[in-house]
């Protein structure tokens, strides 16, 4: 376990609300659980109106401790009240979790970069990336979007030279590649399913015994691509075993209840279960029963999605037919790209859930990426 004393700094920490700062407290616990030293403090945090120290635990019930600074304070009142946080906890490492909303409303943290500066002139810091600038689609297609991703970009040029970070992590490749644009190496560093495992071995009913079996978490959609796989993958379970289901886990209630009615409408025979949000636990038993899981989620940033490693981690091969302009898979771990597709073909969906059971899932467990950022700052 390394010695560092890291300080995890997030935009905002409101449990089940900020997926980044989710992100950091369950890095952090795991970190603490294996006698290590670490805290956490949101700088811009959307949900508080004060200055709030308190300790945040994870599923795992295990505590962080906790400092939030309202979004609201002025740089001046925010400086003092970081002051205090760092002066409390005396870290060794900052750990910046970067999203570009997290710190502007606009996503455009011009101001991050000599805030953050100012604040950690002292202290030796990692950057992981979450996201970077937006996509631009031409000045003249969307010149707002293009102007906010300049913007964006200069932004993160900015705050990397200010702080000259003595580590920086990102999840797919894609963004490493910015990075390197900018003259930025950048490391690997997966990302962690968002739903642990409730058993550490999954046995599933096989699809010829109860029929196939598909879950959508989260992200639901009725887009086309989505529906096409579904009826594809649908119709054959039906055809050949008589059965299909559908589990629509958590999300937009208004999207859960149109693709119910859908499916219900064009697929004879299939069964839909809306289970609307449930504790993680229930999702993990939901998603061990299922046999594949589609998500809307771009082939190309499927490594920065928690809820794509969910269904991976529970041994669920993943149809992503969005298109994106793009054939790459977005995963550094060519292991876990294998188990990613486009459209529905029988033979090599039967052929996938077989050796996806059998693989290594490690790369997207959180106690092997909490060694490898612990095993990165040391090597820094």
């Amino acid at each position: 376990m390394s010695s560092k004393n890291i300080l995890f700094v997030c935009g905002s920490l409101e449990p089940g609300k900020d997926g980044v700062g989710d992100y950091a407290r369950a890095l952090a616990a795991e970190i603490l659980r294996g006698g290590g030293v670490c805290s956490l403090v949101s700088t811009h945090d959307k949900a508080v109106d004060a200055v709030t120290r308190e300790a945040q635990a994870t599923d795992s019930s295990v505590s962080v401790a906790t400092w939030r600074i309202p979004r609201k304070l002025s740089d001046e009142r925010r400086m003092a009240a970081l002051q205090k946080c760092l002066k409390a906890t005396r870290p060794t490492y900052v750990s910046l979790q970067f999203v570009p909303y997290s710190f502007s409303k606009k996503g455009i943290p011009l101001g991050l970069a000599k805030f953050a500066k100012a604040a950690f002139s002292d202290i030796p810091v990692h950057i992981m990336f979450h996201e970077l600038w937006l996509t631009k689609k031409g000045l003249v297609a969307d010149p707002k979007r293009y102007v906010t991703s300049a913007s964006q970009k200069y932004a993160i040029h900015k705050l990397i030279l200010h702080l000259r970070p003595r580590l920086i992590h990102t999840h797919i490749p894609e963004y490493q590649r910015r990075l390197k644009s900018l003259g930025v190496p950048a490391s690997p560093l997966p990302l962690f399913s968002n739903i642990v495992p409730v058993n550490d071995t999954i046995v599933k009913t096989k699809v010829e015994d109860a029929g196939l079996r598909i879950a959508l978490f989260s992200k639901l959609s009725t887009k086309e691509p989505i529906m096409d796989v579904l009826k594809a993958a649908l119709n054959w379970s039906i055809g050949e075993f008589g059965k299909g289901r559908v589990d629509l886990i958590g999300g937009n209630a208004e999207v859960a209840k149109e693709l119910k009615a859908r499916l219900e409408t064009e697929v004879a025979g299939v069964q839909v279960n809306v289970t609307g949000h449930l504790p993680a636990s229930e999702v993990s038993a939901h998603l061990a029963a299922c046999h594949l899981a589609l998500t809307p989620v771009p082939s190309w940033v499927l490594g920065k999605s928690g809820t794509v490693a969910a269904f991976l981690s529970h041994g669920l091969p993943v149809y992503a037919p969005m298109p994106s302009g793009r054939a790459e898979v977005g995963f550094f771990d060519d292991t876990l790209a294998k188990f990613i597709r486009t459209a529905f073909d029988p033979a090599d969906f039967l052929r996938m859930l077989d050796e996806l059971e059998k693989a290594s899932k490690a790369s997207i467990a959180l106690p092997f990426i909490a060694r490898k950022l612990l095993h990165d700052l040391d090597a820094a």
